[in-house]
């Protein structure tokens, strides 16, 4: 044996027996018993009890804990607010037998004589029974609109809105004035009129548009009842989130006229602005 090699063995063994080594050693240790996971943010859940003998008083302690995490909401059914990957309009999600475990064991530590178990099946049945007896705030619906104030106030809300019973999701806020006065309202009015201004409402007066180079409502003529309606089935389908109840609206067109006439694509324009 050369002394190269004497020394190397010796700086293996210096290394080794330094206390840094010695921790990491132990930490991947621990890591190995604990199944590699957050063991500090585990021991933080509350411990649910399994009794096998009394699992109706196990799904109660489960709607407790359910109801204090703030993640679920009563719509006829548990429901939880999931946002798509893709960035698309959440979607109220019902929850199933295996989602109550899924989240119970995100909530909690389910243990079964001081050993952590799986939450058995008929626990989650038991939760999903007690229809009315959640303890979980009413989901009235999901909106991307402000929210009408019963005094007329808008506000813009982001996620759980308690008071209208919304999820409140990239609602924009508007620069509306507290108190509009009647020549904003009337400017305001102008522009919805003007956007739609092509559309052939049956009892508006028409002109023709050199901008545009076709007919065109005269926006200095009194408006008419038929645009006065569709104004308004506008302005109900913005706000319809806030209406506990709301009118219907039909569109329809003379039979001589009325493929084409724009009946559809003023539907759709309602839809795509509200």
């Amino acid at each position: 044996m050369t002394d190269t090699d004497t020394d190397w063995k010796k700086a293996a063994k210096d290394a080794w027996n330094a206390e840094g080594w010695k921790e990491a050693a132990r930490e991947a240790a621990r890591k190995v018993t604990d199944g590699g996971g957050n063991n500090e943010e585990e021991n933080t859940k509350p411990v649910l009890p399994i009794d096998p003998g009394d699992l109706p008083a196990v799904a109660e302690k489960l709607r407790d804990i359910l109801a204090r995490s703030g993640t679920l909401f009563d719509r006829g059914v548990p429901v939880r607010v999931t946002k798509p990957a893709d960035g698309q309009f959440p979607a109220a999600t019902p929850l199933t037998n295996h989602g109550v475990v899924r989240m119970a064991h995100q909530l909690c530590r389910p243990q079964k004589h001081g050993e952590n178990v799986t939450l058995p099946d008929r626990v989650a049945a038991l939760y999903l029974d007690m229809a009315g007896d959640w303890g979980l705030p009413r989901l009235v619906g999901i909106t991307s609109s402000p929210l009408l104030s019963d005094d007329g106030g808008i506000r813009a809300a982001v996620g759980y809105d308690r008071d209208a019973g919304l999820y409140c999701c990239n609602i924009p806020d508007l620069p509306v004035p507290s108190r509009p006065s009647k020549r904003q309202a009337q400017d305001a009015l102008a522009t919805l009129r003007r956007a739609f201004r092509t559309f052939p409402f049956a009892d508006a007066t028409r002109m023709f548009d050199d901008e545009l180079g076709v007919d065109a409502v005269d926006p200095k003529s009194p408006i008419g009842m038929d645009e006065s309606g569709f104004l308004a089935g506008l302005m109900t389908a913005v706000c319809r989130q806030s209406l506990w109840l709301a009118p219907g609206f039909l569109l329809n067109a003379p039979q001589i006229s009325g493929a084409g006439s724009g009946k559809g694509l003023l539907a759709r324009a309602i839809s795509a602005v509200a």
